[in-house]
């Protein structure tokens, strides 16, 4: 095999490993796979949700109450499994989950069909 031949093969490789690289590195961005927000859909803000995740972890009820109602409504307008799960663990996170009955029948009226929540306590029969 001649020199040339060699060379080019080389840059060959280095090519197609670099177009793999990019590739692994696009999808693994947080904005890869994502839809792009539409015009007539709101996006909830995340400055938001981020300053009730703060005032929540420091104790704050009211901040963890609309917590909770912002990421199951945001489960119900995008089907995300991740805002379902946290805030089921914000509710967790209540000194009384029980005392918002609102947000506990929702939960078991609307969630408990779902295959992450089949073990949560609010889920299981009797409880």
């Amino acid at each position: 095999m001649s020199r040339l031949a060699v060379v080019a093969c080389f840059v060959a490789g280095v090519s197609v490993g670099a177009a793999l690289v990019g590739a692994g590195l696009y999808l693994s961005s947080p904005e890869a796979g994502q839809p792009r927000a539409s015009a007539t859909r709101p996006q909830r803000a995340p400055a938001r949700l981020d300053t009730l995740r703060n005032e929540a972890a420091i104790g704050d009820d009211r901040s963890n109450h609309a917590l909770v109602d912002a990421l199951l409504d945001g489960y119900d307008e995008t089907g995300d499994a991740q805002a379902l799960l946290e805030a089921v663990v914000w509710l967790d996170r209540q000194a009384d989950p029980t005392q918002d009955a609102a947000v506990a029948r929702r939960v078991v009226t609307h969630y408990c069909g779902h295959p992450a929540m089949r073990w949560h306590w609010l889920c299981l029969p009797g409880e």
